[in-house]
């Protein structure tokens, strides 16, 4: 006698394994899209952290910019900016960062000065500098916020809470 599956029981397997796959597909989407954003906006952090930090070990103006006019898509670069006019110049680039493609990144500034104390440099008297993350048609609760406070303490908010 042998034994083996009758194509009833298979087609059955192959059913419910298609349910299952069409349940999990769209939530394992979900999970690795906001593992997106939330790895954007952890990098972006560390960067602003990094900052402070050199600004503060170094005494001098410590400026994050987008490698690229206004754009922090297209990367970002720390430098010494002594004039704290958030270009470049002549200073010494400290750490850069590659283009970002696995999100939008809008920023309420266009760079983030710490100067030597650690605070967030501003000529405008704002309390937050915000970077946003986000997908145009994504969910709501999928966008993060990087919020760097006048004290230059940098925090993360989820979806769309406010920085303050």
């Amino acid at each position: 006698m042998t034994s083996g599956f009758t194509i009833i029981e298979l087609m059955i397997t192959v059913a419910l394994a298609s349910i299952l796959l069409a349940i999990a597909v769209p939530q394992f989407t979900r999970q690795i899209e906001q593992s997106r954003f939330t790895n954007t906006s952890n990098e972006l952090l560390g960067v602003m952290n990094y900052a402070r930090a050199e600004a503060l070990r170094r005494s001098r103006p410590v400026t994050v910019a987008p490698l690229v006019g206004a754009s922090w898509n297209s990367g970002w670069q720390v430098f010494i900016d002594e004039n704290r006019n958030g270009a470049k110049d002549a200073a010494v680039v400290l750490k850069r960062g590659n283009a970002i493609t696995t999100a939008n990144l809008v920023a309420t500034a266009a760079f983030v000065t710490f100067d030597s104390n650690g605070r967030r440099w501003s000529a405008a008297a704002t309390p937050f500098v915000r970077i946003e993350a986000f997908k145009p048609g994504a969910d709501a609760d999928l966008k993060r916020t990087v919020c760097i406070g006048s004290s230059g303490r940098s925090v993360i908010a989820k979806g769309t809470l406010s920085c303050g």
